[in-house]
């Protein structure tokens, strides 16, 4: 088999799996995606991971055809997410965080994280430096791996950027 990224192929039971990425050096190096939100990884022979029936297996190729791949761009930069897609995930985050630890009206943590961090270091940082300092941290984190990008630290800097800019409009640079 010829498994390739913007692959579509059958499945045993008759679904349609497209190739969605490719992961060097794993045994399941190929992820697959069928409907909406299977996802599932796959050998290069096209065995599913999972070892139930493997309905899922890769079992005919649907296309592109082997002599239309050159002609298809499709490379792992053409599943990953678009920025408006980054915005979307870091909104979902902070609506998650904010019913988690905070209020149903959102993400309100930094001031009174602020708050406790200048009470016991004696500093006087607002709740914008607050902010900007979690940016740096995912910033850090993100290039920590120039090789990959941690995709919870790019979605997380969005967050952390829209955080500091509604801070700083509400007057939070004072």
């Amino acid at each position: 088999m010829h498994i390739k990224v913007g692959q579509k192929w059958k499945t045993r039971d008759g679904r349609t799996a497209t190739v969605l990425d490719h992961v060097v050096g794993s045994p399941y190096p190929f992820i697959a995606l069928i409907g909406p939100d299977y996802r599932y990884s796959v050998t290069q022979e096209g065995c599913e991971s999972v070892f139930s029936d493997r309905e899922s297996d890769l079992v005919e190729l649907i296309g592109p055809k082997p002599d239309l791949i050159a002609q298809v761009v499709a490379t792992p930069e053409s599943t990953l997410p678009s920025a408006p897609d980054l915005l979307d995930k870091a909104a979902g985050h902070m609506r998650e965080r904010a019913t988690t630890y905070d209020s149903p009206g959102g993400e309100r943590s930094m001031a009174k994280t602020v708050a406790v961090f200048n009470t016991v270091t004696g500093h006087s940082i607002s709740e914008a430096d607050g902010w900007l300092f979690m940016a740096a941290l995912k910033q850090v984190r993100l290039f920590s791996n120039r090789e990959k990008a941690h995709q919870d630290s790019v979605e997380d800097l969005v967050a952390y950027s829209a955080l500091l800019g509604e801070c700083c409009m509400s007057g939070g640079l004072k």
